[in-house]
């Protein structure tokens, strides 16, 4: 859970060879703000951050990495409250949990 306005970081562990490709998709299909919603991957972890969240970002986000030997997901629900303040005093307080299943509000 977030509250609206806020900016969140969740991180999941992973090791493929070779290097898979990252697909995200948002409640089944396409992502809606791909400004604001950012999946990365790295050589040995996923990362998924939203900045500023709004209540409409609510929903199951699917990260699928994959390469020919097989594919893996992993889904991150979000759950947005509050009202949208444009504040950034929750900019600074990003929690990286190592939970990509959990997104704690400040």
């Amino acid at each position: 859970m977030m509250k609206a306005g806020s900016s969140e970081t969740a991180e999941a562990p992973f090791i493929a060879y070779p290097s898979p490709r990252l697909i995200l998709t948002f409640n089944g299909g396409d992502v809606r703000d791909s400004s604001r919603i950012s999946p990365k991957l790295s050589d040995d972890k996923l990362v998924f951050s939203i900045k500023k969240a709004e209540r409409p970002d609510s929903g199951d986000y699917l990260m699928t990495v994959e390469n020919e030997f097989g594919k893996a997901t992993l889904t991150i629900k979000v759950v947005v409250f509050g009202e949208q303040h444009f504040n950034d005093e929750f900019d600074d307080d990003i929690n990286n949990n190592n939970n990509a299943y959990l997104i704690k509000c400040p």
